[in-house]
This record gives structure tokens, sequence and C-alpha cells, in this order.
């Protein structure tokens, strides 16, 4: 499962347990999104945040992790990498780019620059930052 699809998700279970209760029973009558829920982050926590990952995976990872929920213990390895590759980046920025795209194939796609890199990195911080002050109130248990 790509670790940018994980943070999709959790953006949007986001909206969605935003909506009234009604709506989410509309909209997902089964429980599919508790389902995917559930295996994103047996992806995250078990899987990409379990091995050695880059300062992306990471922020991708909190991303994730934040937005679904997630015990608040489970940020430290992502918040471990971004801290100890803070100033990678030079004089270019916090951290430097990465590659996104980590199929089979030669083909490499940077995520624009180190400027991505550190804007994925600070929307990462800010839900950790809001998940352990629990300033939003509506993270699911």
């Amino acid at each position: 499962m790509p670790e940018l699809y994980c943070a999709y998700f959790g953006r949007c279970y986001a909206a969605f347990i935003a909506l009234p209760l009604a709506a989410q029973r509309a909209i997902d009558p089964d429980g599919a999104f508790d389902l995917i829920r559930g295996r994103v982050l047996a992806y995250v926590q078990g899987e990409l945040i379990a091995g050695e990952m880059n300062v992306f995976d990471a922020a991708l990872a909190l991303i994730a992790l934040g937005n679904l929920g997630a015990d608040t213990a489970t940020f430290a390895p992502a918040l471990h990498c971004i801290v100890s590759h803070l100033g990678e980046g030079g004089r270019h920025g916090p951290f430097k780019a990465y590659e996104w795209n980590k199929m089979k194939t030669p083909t490499r796609i940077l995520v624009g620059g180190p400027e991505v890199t550190s804007a994925f990195v600070l929307m990462g911080l800010a839900l950790a930052r809001r998940a352990v002050t629990n300033t939003s109130g509506t993270a699911p248990a």
C-alpha cells in the first residue's frame, strides 16, 4: 500500500468523521471506512514506521496516524526520523526532496523539491501536535 495513499485516506477519513452521524450512516452503511481505517493503521504501524523510513515517509505516516486517531505513542518513530534529519537540505531548506514513486520501474518523481517535503512535514507535525494536545476533540479513540 503506497504511503501517499495512506495519508490521502487519513485526510478523507478525517472529513468523513467530521460529518453528522446520520450523514456517515448514509454514505457508509456497511462500515467500509472503519474497515479501511483498520487496514491503513495496520500498514502504517506494522510496515511503514516499523522499518527504515525517510523524512517524506515519516511525514506521510504522521498525516495518516494523526487523521486516523492512532495512539500518540505510535508517532515516536516518525517524529524521531524527522528530528534526526532536520537540516539535511542544507541551504535549500530543512529537508531535501524525496522520491514518491517507489515502483519497480526506473521512474523517479520528486515531490516538487525540498519546499514540498517541508510542507508535508509541517502538516504531519501539526496533526501530531493536535493529537498529542487533543485540541481537536474529533479524533476517534
